[in-house]
């Protein structure tokens, strides 16, 4: 497990290939662009079954269509499309 401190807004060094990001309560701080930015920066680098978390208040709808909602008990993960 590595943690890592990042500005999501600007570009990003070298990262690894990530099975599991959190990024809860976060994207709602930014502008559509910066959002659409950061979810297709996060879709290269995540794993093709690795995994999301938002937020409640936060979605990828209208920003990424290459995410998908997966429900899961009472909150919710989005993952890549295949």
């Amino acid at each position: 497990m590595q943690f890592r401190q990042l500005n999501l807004a600007s570009a990003w060094a070298d990262m690894p290939p990530c099975d599991l990001v959190m990024l809860r309560t976060v994207l709602i701080y930014f502008e559509v662009p910066t959002k659409k930015e950061i979810l297709e920066r996060l879709r290269r680098v995540m794993r093709p079954d690795g995994y999301l978390f938002l937020g409640t208040a936060e979605t990828t709808l209208n920003l990424d269509d290459q995410l998908e909602r997966v429900p899961f008990e009472k909150t919710a993960y989005y993952k890549r499309k295949v």
